[in-house]
């Protein structure tokens, strides 16, 4: 091989291996990228904002037993006409009924041992037919009288009422805000310890958001409408209280 021929086979290879130490070192470069300077910091906020219930859903039923099952569904049929038509005729706000259940079941009867002899099979004695309507609402006042519309055309069961928010999104929204705000000044605070300042913020991480649905028992309403007599039932909404969580990390100024 001619000196110049090996000269120039040289200088590939060592431009070679010049080219794949820099594509190594630039991969290794995006693989594991710099950590932070400086002092880290990571706190945690809770925001929560409390408002008044604007909707309310009651749900109402009609129940009732016979000897076939034809006719304790009949009588299911007849009552839930009454009540869906005197409900509807309150012209509620925002008004949305939805039938939530249905069933119909036989009634057993268990007979005794006979002395000396076999355990003697349950026999049906009567069938129990039930249908139950979620009326909602965009006014919670009104509640009690949607219950005592619903008892007086004939429903006989209350499985309770819920209360909640029409705009549940803004509600959480402005809980997230409040959850920052915290979150900020508790990094604020603990910078102005330490006799430094908050840099910049290196990551916001949600800890989700809570609307809790405050429900109120039929056994409660029942109570409540018989000690009343005559005066409508009494309902409270209270307050739904919705809260945030996240957790915040800063970095402090040298």
């Amino acid at each position: 091989m001619r000196p110049t021929t090996l000269i120039a086979t040289l200088a590939l290879i060592l431009g070679a291996h010049t080219a794949l130490a820099q594509n190594g070192h630039a991969m290794n470069d995006q693989t594991h990228p710099a950590h932070h300077r400086g002092t880290v910091v990571t706190v945690q906020g809770e925001g929560e904002v409390r408002l008044t219930p604007d909707r309310a859903a009651v749900t109402i039923g009609v129940s009732a037993q016979a000897k076939t099952a034809e006719e304790a569904q009949k009588q299911v049929n007849r009552a839930m006409d009454r009540v869906l038509r005197d409900v509807k005729a309150l012209e509620l706000p925002g008004e949305l009924l939805t039938t939530s259940g249905i069933s119909l079941f036989p009634v057993y009867e268990n007979r005794p041992r006979q002395m000396g002899g076999e355990a003697q099979e349950p026999r049906i004695i009567a069938y129990r037919a039930s249908n139950t309507v979620r009326v909602r609402l965009d006014d919670v006042a009104r509640v009690g009288e949607v219950i005592d519309a619903a008892t007086a055309a004939g429903s006989n069961t209350i499985q309770g009422v819920q209360f909640m928010l029409q705009d549940e999104n803004a509600a959480k929204l402005d809980a997230l805000r409040d959850a920052v705000a915290k979150a900020r000044t508790k990094a604020d605070t603990i910078a102005n310890a330490m006799g430094r300042s908050v840099e910049t913020v290196l990551d916001v991480s949600e800890g989700g958001v809570r609307t809790p649905i405050y429900p109120q028992r039929g056994q409660e309403m029942f109570a409540a409408r018989a000690m009343m007599d005559d005066a409508g039932t009494p309902v409270e909404a209270g307050e739904i209280v919705v809260t945030a969580m996240l957790s915040m990390t800063v970095r402090l100024a040298d």
